[in-house]
């Protein structure tokens, strides 16, 4: 390997060392199936022991198609965001398709900025997670021209390809069956984040089915997602006398933080209250008792998403796919 002071390893270093030719090399970063696995694994060694970093803006330009996704998802990237991203990261991987995440935050100002960065770099392919479009995003993508893909939402008019649950009947679902089980004040906890798309479809479901049901009280709160928010949510309740007999959480870890304030504080569930947590990640099985969530199949979100993102990355004109997955309710021990 060359020992060259000052100067990156180049692409003709690894061929050198791996006894290749440029050509392969270049295969073995885009297409790492097509080389043989011998020949593979040594030029793996080659690029490890030099710490060799193949200059993506470079490569794009000479083959017109970036290896990279762009993820823009919530900045907390925990719970089912969390989880999504690390699942379709694997899956990717393999392909040679590598994940760059774009946080977004509660700023439109912000949000509008990450997609021109996004569309700026020519990915091979967006993802969205959870994010209403504003127009000037809508814009964006619309002259950028790069295959979109929108997770976790179901919408049949999306502008892009679209894998997921439809999240507004999936939220209705859990708050009927909240109110089969007989609970009369039942209290909506989320964000209330007006750009976060599951977050609007779900509030919407919640109502529909409060507004559906007689004598059904319902009320909703604003909670952070975040497990000691969970927990601050129950105290402040108890404190101010005003504890509902149900609580529907949009988040897991909020019902999870609920969950444990409850136990602290002797409060009984789901005697005195019920707590039913929507995204049903693996989080609520765990939990003790168990929470009832949205069954839904996360790695079925994944996989077909990964799909997804694989065939518009390599044939970027191809028809767009919307996919909907089903969703139902997962009766746990605090309903």
């Amino acid at each position: 390997m060359s020992d060259d002071r000052g100067r990156r390893p180049r692409m003709a270093d690894i061929a050198r060392e791996a006894n290749v030719n440029r050509i392969t090399v270049s295969r073995a970063l885009s297409r790492p199936e097509l080389v043989a696995k011998d020949t593979l694994k040594r030029i793996e060694a080659a690029i490890a022991r030099s710490g060799y970093i193949p200059n993506q803006a470079a490569r794009g330009m000479k083959t017109e198609r970036s290896r990279i996704v762009s993820l823009a998802a919530p900045a907390q990237m925990s719970g089912v965001y969390g989880a999504i991203s690390e699942l379709l990261t694997e899956a990717l991987h393999r392909d040679g398709l590598i994940i760059n995440h774009f946080p977004l935050t509660d700023s439109i100002a912000q949000r509008e900025a990450a997609m021109r960065e996004m569309a700026g770099w020519c990915p091979a392919v967006i993802v969205i997670m959870s994010s209403v479009l504003t127009g000037p995003m809508r814009e964006m993508l619309r002259v950028a021209r790069t295959p979109f893909v929108e997770l976790l939402s179901y919408d049949p008019d999306s502008l892009g390809s679209c894998v997921g649950f439809n999240n507004q009947q999936a939220a209705r679902m859990l708050t009927e069956h909240l109110v089969s089980r007989g609970y009369q004040r039942i209290t909506y906890a989320h964000s209330a984040n007006p750009l976060n798309a599951l977050n609007v479809t779900r509030l919407e479901g919640f109502t529909d089915a409060i507004d559906a049901a007689p004598g059904v009280e319902g009320r909703e709160l604003r909670v952070a997602p975040s497990y000691a928010d969970g927990a601050r949510l129950i105290e402040t309740l108890l404190a101010d006398d005003k504890l509902p007999d149900a609580l529907l959480c949009a988040s897991d870890m909020v019902a999870v933080g609920a969950l444990e304030a409850c136990r602290r504080l002797g409060i009984d569930v789901p005697g005195r209250l019920a707590i039913c947590a929507v995204d049903g990640t693996e989080l609520t099985d765990v939990a003790h008792p168990s929470i009832t969530s949205l069954d839904f199949p996360l790695e079925r979100v994944a996989e077909v998403g990964a799909e997804e993102i694989r065939r518009l990355a390599a044939h970027p004109d191809s028809n767009l796919r919307r996919v909907e997955v089903e969703a139902s309710v997962r009766p746990g021990e605090t309903t």
